[in-house]
């Protein structure tokens, strides 16, 4: 008995490694790759190509149909329906067939799949797949005999990502700028393919942690300007930059197609500079304190005393830095008097 089971599976392995297919399928994907899948099967892309031959030379050609899986880390994600009818595609013998593009579109329609590893409902909002490492499959069946099997599954492995933001260079992360110096913002351009434009914002950094990430989320920007090149020249009629104040800044891919395949939904991370005047040697000048409590007594009917206490600064501090003089001004109290 156990010699015949034995015999039984031999000559099952047999079958199976002996089968021989008609036709035969390639899957084929080009990089980049990004996770916007309705991109590969979109009109004028080849980045999707199937490549199918048909095998057999005794029969001039068939007329055969295609079935899609796609699998995400070894689940499946989503598939072509059973009851998909596609259009017929009719390969020739020893002639290689190749479809992309226009000719897939169709397979990757929303209501031509059934879905597993995701929902309907965010393949037809965004188009956009998880990340991860990827397999897409491709089998030929024949057109008018749905369960007839035509070649072997054909797949290839790759692993999807979104495309990383820009990635700010000048002016650098915490550095100081000049005031009214020509100030340019420069950035890295977005890998992926596409038509890119970049959203710049400029925002004041007031909040009291001085975190410029809170300051964008906080505030409106001061500047916004758009631009398809990676850089822009601040210009004389932009709005000023005040001096000592501290600005963050950030800037937004925006792909032209409406494709979101950059991950942060576009957004580069939060940089910031200050606007920092120097002395003539180079040295930064800060900004000068207030005077400290201020007080004030009357002497007579016609004088007074006012006095305060001093900026106070360390004796490192540039001269420059420190007050020159101090401005008084004072008036009657109420409404409608006049300043002196």
């Amino acid at each position: 008995m156990r010699f015949i089971f034995l015999l039984f599976f031999l000559l099952l392995n047999v079958v199976l490694q002996g089968q021989v297919f008609p036709a035969s399928a390639t899957v084929r994907i080009l990089p980049p790759y990004n996770t916007f899948i309705r991109e590969l099967s979109q009109a004028g892309n080849e980045r999707l190509q199937v490549i199918l031959l048909q095998k057999d030379l005794a029969t001039p050609s068939y007329q055969v149909r295609l079935k899609f899986k796609v699998f995400l880390d070894g689940n499946l994600l989503f598939e072509t329906k059973p009851s998909y009818i596609a259009p017929i595609i009719t390969i020739e013998g020893g002639i290689p067939t190749l479809l992309s593009g226009a000719d897939l579109s169709s397979y990757f329609d929303a209501q031509n799949l059934n879905f597993a590893g995701m929902s309907l409902q965010t393949y037809l909002s965004s188009g956009n797949v998880p990340e991860g490492a990827y397999q897409f499959c491709a089998t030929v069946f024949d057109a008018f005999v749905p369960t007839k099997v035509l070649s072997n599954a054909a797949c290839q492995s790759f692993f999807m990502v979104r495309a990383e933001p820009p990635l700010l260079n000048m002016p650098a992360c915490g550095t100081a700028v000049l005031p009214n110096a020509l100030l340019t913002f420069r950035w890295n351009n977005v890998s992926s393919a596409g038509s890119w434009e970049y959203k710049l914002e400029l925002f004041e950094i007031r909040n009291a942690d001085g975190n410029p990430n809170n300051a964008v989320l906080s505030n409106n920007p001061i500047f916004t300007t758009t631009t398809n090149l990676n850089n822009y020249a601040y210009t004389p009629v932009d709005p000023p930059l005040l001096p000592n104040m501290r600005y963050a800044w950030r800037v937004q891919a925006v792909d032209l197609n409406g494709i979101n395949q950059v991950r942060n939904n576009g957004n580069s991370l939060v940089c910031d500079f200050t606007n920092q005047p120097q002395t003539a040697t180079g040295a930064p000048i800060t900004a000068i304190s207030a005077p400290l409590g201020i007080q004030a007594e009357a002497k007579s009917p016609s004088a007074g005393r006012v006095f305060w206490t001093p900026y106070v600064v360390a004796p490192t501090t540039p001269l420059s830095d420190k007050p020159d003089s101090y401005h008084v001004e004072y008036k009657k109290v109420g409404a409608g008097f006049e300043w002196f």
